[in-house]
């Protein structure tokens, strides 16, 4: 599943910028850093495969994901227990791997059906590290929907194991009200000193939280519903996503 590329300056919008006497150095700057680093549409692909066919769909410009009990996701581990459940459901895309290092913006638009239900601790975006060659990284930041439907930032701990909860003030019906513009600004230097700004609407969540990221990981987005797994049933889910684009700050 593929976007197109967005936002490209053409070189002779650079080159008059460069020579218009009138601008100031700080404008020019501005202009040659759209330039270098434009907001682009970010191509995603399927990651391990779908529970099913039709776990994710695609109309217009609108890519929706599904979840119903028993969608046992096909990434390695999610047939075994995790915590408390003892598997694990997922429709989800990722995207291509991003720079290390350096301070990253991902916006998107995103609906969660009305008539669905989230299961506790269903992730619907994420920034992540797993690669081959660290495949104990975890990711770094996760945005998650509790068992009251409030949604939180979930920010892995300097340990790199665990992570801890930063609630953001806002309720999955909230998000299944209509479109939400969540704009979320991060970096990935390694280490625990990076910092994430999550705005949805205009109005800012969060604000320069913590977060670690592991040395060995290489970061990427993933989005979709990922949730732990139930015998006794999970609810049917669904959310959608549109105009997901990224820029390299």
């Amino acid at each position: 599943m593929q976007s197109h590329y967005c936002g490209v300056m053409r070189s002779d919008t650079v080159m008059r910028a460069m020579s218009a006497p009138h601008l100031s150095a700080i404008v020019v700057a501005a202009v040659l850093m759209a330039a270098l680093w434009p907001a682009q549409a970010v191509p995603l692909r399927s990651d391990c495969g779908l529970p099913r066919p039709n776990a994710i769909q695609r109309a217009g410009d609108t890519t929706i994901f599904t979840l119903a009990h028993g969608d046992k996701g096909r990434c390695d581990g999610d047939s075994r227990p995790r915590g408390s459940a003892p598997y694990s459901e997922r429709a989800e895309l990722r995207s291509d791997v991003i720079a290390r290092g350096a301070r990253h913006r991902a916006e998107f638009a995103l609906r969660f059906a009305p008539d669905g239900r989230s299961a506790r601790g269903t992730s619907f975006f994420q920034v992540h590290s797993w690669n081959r060659g660290c495949t104990g990284c975890k990711p770094p930041i996760m945005l998650r929907i509790g068992g009251d439907g409030m949604v939180s930032a979930f920010l892995l701990d300097a340990n790199g194991q665990t992570h801890r909860a930063v609630g953001l003030g806002v309720s999955r019906s909230q998000l299944a009200a209509g479109w939400r513009r969540f704009t979320v600004d991060f970096t990935t230097h390694p280490g625990s000193g990076n910092t994430l700004d999550i705005s949805m609407d205009g109005r800012r969540l969060l604000t320069s939280a913590r977060y670690h990221f592991p040395a060995r990981g290489t970061p990427y987005y993933k989005l979709g519903l990922y949730r732990p797994g139930n015998p006794e049933g999970t609810p049917r889910d669904q959310v959608s996503f549109r105009s997901f684009v990224a820029t390299r700050n």
